[in-house]
């Protein structure tokens, strides 16, 4: 339940975040111009505010959530294989029991 509560608040707080930075870069900064140069527009200050805090923190909470949705699979993966070896070391070893 935990790991469920987990990947469901990492994916809530990179949506919120995410929607949050494109509602400042096309509304707030639409004629955003950089550092005096032409109009970039909305694309130009997401580039520009790239290094910020409140632009890594959801990428950052995208990361963990792959982390932890690969690791579910994995941990998945690797208990069916040892799953798998018991069940052939059993059916192994009563065969050659029979014999």
């Amino acid at each position: 339940m935990s790991y469920t509560t987990a990947m469901f608040l990492f994916a809530t707080v990179y949506t919120a975040m995410n929607l949050n930075m494109q509602s400042i870069s096309f509304i707030d900064n639409r004629k955003f111009l950089g550092l005096g140069g032409p109009s970039l527009g909305p694309l130009g200050y997401q580039a520009f505010a790239r290094s910020e805090l409140f632009n890594l923190t959801p990428n950052l909470m995208f990361l963990l959530n792959c982390w932890l949705a690969d690791g579910l699979l994995v941990g998945h993966c690797l208990m069916l294989r040892s799953l798998a070896q018991l069940s052939y070391a059993l059916s192994f070893s009563s065969f050659t029991v029979a014999t």
